[in-house]
């Protein structure tokens, strides 16, 4: 693991310009603190034991200090630091630095490779387990592609106080430097100049991309004067279909997961087939939430507590939607908890098979029929059969996370949102004390769940983002008002961005201000119908989701002026 940082740090300082490793290597140490962050966050939750069973300790006697300081020097490690593996965090870095930075392909490879190597010499040695490399990798993958990611879109970067402090270096590389050119093309930094570039407005846009443009610009409040929105009750029915069957594929793929795991786990603690139950009780993994919580049957004759809580938690945020929003807005809101719900369950079918911890209730019986597997995994979800051995990551905690967030993001009064809060956290709280789920299965779960929840979200807000991803804008297109043919020359405003939309025939972008809806050319920042300091807010839209969950800073223009709809290009 030392060998491959130090390759890459001496790879970053040769042939560099001055000033660039210093960039590179702040953004890797940064990265890697937010990771080890995490990882210590982890650690002490659900202890696994060490994978290599001749692991001996090595601690300061009587010094708990001392044993900490020295441990990163390695004169002493521990045996009980299994979940997630801390190596893979700087060798992931390594392999995306070299992805990312290297010049050439060859180094590319090479340094991929490198790393991929020294991945599976701990997966050989029984340094960690499967799951921990597994999860030290991806976790370290999404958060330097999600940082990395924001540098590229200004909107993001110009709208985020850290990005603009952290990376202030970068921009003065780029205004110092008398090569722009080279630096432009390079993954160091991005130009600054754009801050104070109106041609770069995000805000002015053209969903049609080749069609006649709907131009739009953030004004004053004035008086509306009417709104030609109309909903499209089949788009929208269409992708809801969609999304309902991604998400029963996910489950289903997860349901055919358990019952293998059970299969492979049965081997390493054996069960009566016919009574369900382990011929020898195994030991729960030490875990801090079942010290803290008082112990609760997840069995009350014959109903299993967790699924009823979750359950009633997953209806109550669906009729609360379908209540407030109708049928046309209510199907857009959940047929995107539907997607975000088929992510995290396809990411829980990969890690469940990965290493398989022992079920952390002692009483808990398997239901399956080995002479029909296919029929157990139908079964499944229907809760006719179940497993034992489905334990990481929590399920269950995927459900009731979109749901609280449903009530947090879609619920108008403080006091909703309070609601579906405190529901959302007694239902796990229920589910770690019925030891239905391990502590760092429901940790886990709730994080992974919580975090696409909010970058999905807040790419709807950005439309550098939405316009650049076919996806997104194919799957949230029944989310941007339609707007009648007929309509084509008027002003719509729409009270909840205080915003007007001006309607137009030519290329040339038009501006729309309070006092007038004449065409105009796109002014300077010196203008007073755009003030110098709101430039560079222009490019992420404060959408309130809670008042209307359709994307409301573009249009679709009508076909037909009965209110027909172009499809995508």
């Amino acid at each position: 693991m030392n060998v491959i940082m130090l390759i890459a740090v001496i790879r970053a300082f040769v042939g560099s310009k001055p000033g660039h490793p210093f960039i590179v290597l702040k953004r890797v140490l940064l990265l890697s603190s937010v990771a080890y962050l995490g990882r210590a966050i982890s650690v002490p939750i659900t202890m696994l034991p060490s994978p290599d069973m001749r692991c001996v300790p090595r601690l300061v006697d009587g010094s708990m200090f001392w044993s900490v300081m020295l441990m990163p020097f390695g004169l002493s490690h521990t045996c009980a630091d299994v979940f997630y593996s801390g190596h893979s965090i700087p060798i992931t870095l390594s392999m995306m630095f070299w992805i990312d930075y290297a010049p050439s392909r060859r180094e590319k490879v090479c340094g991929s490779l490198l790393s991929v190597v020294a991945l599976l010499v701990i997966l050989c040695t029984h340094f960690h387990y499967t799951l921990d490399v597994l999860y030290g990798v991806g976790l370290t993958v999404i958060i330097w592609r999600l940082y990395h990611f924001g540098l590229t879109v200004p909107a993001v970067v110009l709208n985020s106080k850290i990005y603009m402090f952290w990376e202030a270096d970068a921009f003065m590389e780029d205004t110092d430097d008398a090569d722009t050119s080279e630096s432009s093309t390079t993954p160091l930094s991005m130009p600054a100049q754009l801050a104070g570039d109106s041609r770069h407005d995000l805000l002015l846009i053209d969903i049609e991309k080749g069609h006649k443009p709907v131009c739009l610009q953030l004004v004053s409040p004035a008086e509306p004067v009417g709104s030609p929105f109309e909903p499209v009750s089949m788009m929208s029915f269409c992708r809801l279909l969609a999304a309902g069957g991604a998400c029963v594929a996910a489950l289903m793929l997860n349901c055919a997961v358990d019952v293998w795991a059970q299969y492979r786990a049965d081997r390493y603690w054996p069960r009566d087939h016919l009574t369900g139950s382990l011929v020898q009780p195994s030991t729960p993994l030490p875990d801090l939430g079942f010290e803290l919580l008082p112990y609760i049957s997840s069995d009350y004759q014959g109903v299993r507590i967790p699924d009823v809580c979750m359950t009633l938690c997953v209806l109550g945020a669906a009729i609360m939607i379908f209540v407030k929003f109708g049928f046309d807005q209510g199907t857009i809101v959940l047929k995107r908890t539907l997607l975000l719900g088929a992510i995290g369950y396809t990411g829980r079918a990969l890690s469940v098979p990965m290493t398989q911890l022992p079920n952390p209730d002692g009483s808990c019986k398997a239901v399956l029929d080995w002479n029909y597997p296919l029929l157990s995994i139908l079964l499944v979800p229907f809760g006719l059969a179940h497993t034992c051995a489905d334990v990481f990551y929590s399920g269950h905690s995927i459900s009731v996370t979109l749901a609280t967030m449903v009530w947090w993001d879609y619920s108008s009064s403080m006091a909703s949102r309070l609601f579906g809060l405190v529901w959302g956290l007694l239902t796990l709280t229920i589910i770690i004390a019925t030891h239905f789920h391990y502590t760092i299965d429901v940790v886990y779960g709730v994080v992974i769940t919580f975090a696409a929840w909010r970058l999905y979200h807040y790419a709807m807000k950005v439309p550098a983002v939405m316009l650049n991803s076919r996806f997104m804008m194919f799957w949230e297109y029944d989310a941007f008002p339609v707007v009648p043919l007929n309509a084509r020359h008027k002003t719509v405003y729409i009270p909840n961005l205080n915003m007007h939309v001006q309607l137009c025939e030519d290329s040339a972008p038009v501006l729309v201000t309070q006092s007038t809806t004449e065409e105009s050319s796109l002014p300077s920042a010196e203008d007073k119908a755009i003030p110098a300091g709101d430039v560079a807010a222009l490019g992420v839209i404060n959408l309130n989701f809670s008042e209307d969950p359709r994307i409301l800073w573009g249009l679709r223009v009508a076909e037909k002026p009965d209110g027909g709809y172009r499809s995508l290009p």
